[in-house]
């Protein structure tokens, strides 16, 4: 029912420092998540295990809502035109969502968990939650889900800090924490 139409595949931010793109980043963490979380114990269905595909937001939500999971992660980096701003930040859709407003409550509760556990095992700043209507990856979904912003690609120090092997463990770890803390 929305009016505005996006882009199919956007590749998103770019580390001003290194130079990488945010969708190498989030696949590279995806993959380490879904082995963490493997080694908990979960079942994990990852919408795409390479750099290179086709596939709409809305796609991707039909996709997991087909897998049969319980939540849904979805991982990016943030970038601005201020390369001061650094931190991490969830988003979740409003009470008042057109498409989704009874996934409100629970998908707040998942952001929240996997937004406090994210920033207290890697230290970034914690920016809190926002509510947003606009996601399409979101409104399209079935279940509880967060868009978890990892940190800032155009701040030179996150950056570098999120491609480091000792950090991405620790990004990994605090994920992980907080989807263990959701469904406790």
């Amino acid at each position: 029912g929305a009016s505005e139409r996006k882009a199919k595949v956007a590749g998103g931010a770019t580390g001003v420092r290194t130079g990488i793109p945010e969708y190498k980043l989030t696949l590279e963490i995806a993959k380490k998540l879904k082995k963490e979380l493997k080694n908990r114990g979960y079942e994990v269905f990852m919408v795409r295990t390479k750099n290179d595909v086709n596939i709409s937001n809305a796609e991707r939500a039909v996709a997991v809502n087909k897998s049969g999971a319980d939540i849904c992660i979805r991982i990016h980096a943030d970038g601005v035109d201020d390369h001061s701003v650094r931190g991490a930040s969830a988003l979740y859709p409003t009470k008042a969502n057109p498409y989704v407003s009874h996934l409100s409550k629970p998908s707040q509760k998942l952001s929240n968990c996997v937004l406090n556990s994210y920033c207290a095992k890697t230290g970034i700043r914690n920016r809190g939650l926002s509510a947003r209507n606009d996601l399409t990856g979101t409104n399209w979904s079935n279940i509880p889900v967060t868009l978890i912003e990892l940190g800032f690609l155009s701040n030179s120090e996150e950056d570098l800090e999120m491609h480091t092997p000792d950090f991405q463990k620790n990004m990994v770890v605090g994920i992980a924490n907080g989807i263990d803390k959701y469904f406790k």
